[in-house]
Order: C-alpha cells, then structure tokens, then sequence
C-alpha cells in the first residue's frame, strides 16, 4: 500500500513533497500600515490603476523571509 504524508505516494513513502508534521518554521516579519494621500500614492502606479476618488489612502505592506527548520 502506498506510504506518505503527501502525494506523491510511494511504496517506500519518501517521495512525499512534504515530510511528516510537527513542522518548525522561524524568520523575522516586518509589517507596516500607514495613511496616505491617494492623489500622492497614484503618481506610482500604473496605467489602468483605480481612480484615486475611490480610494481611502490606507495601505499594508508585509515581509521577512522564512525558513522551514527540519530535525532528521
């Protein structure tokens, strides 16, 4: 019968693309919200963006890498 956490399966079960939990994940996030003027904010986007008028000037932006630790 095939073995494995996840697909694919396999008779010996370690060709899976995930190993068995518990996982260990660690990494710095940097998160950040702020207000802005949508007429200042819309000089740097795109053609085509959404008109300014429809916008609140609230804006998110999220990163950090991450890195997935695995004891064997």
């Amino acid at each position: 019968m095939p073995k494995g956490y996840t697909f694919p399966r396999t008779p010996c079960g370690t060709s899976s693309l995930a190993p068995r939990p518990p996982w260990h994940y660690v990494g710095d996030t940097l998160a950040n919200e702020f207000e802005t003027d949508p007429y200042a904010a819309a000089a740097f986007l795109p053609p085509g963006a959404p008109d300014p008028k429809i916008s609140t000037g609230s804006g998110a932006t999220s990163t950090g890498p991450t890195s997935q630790l695995q004891a064997r």
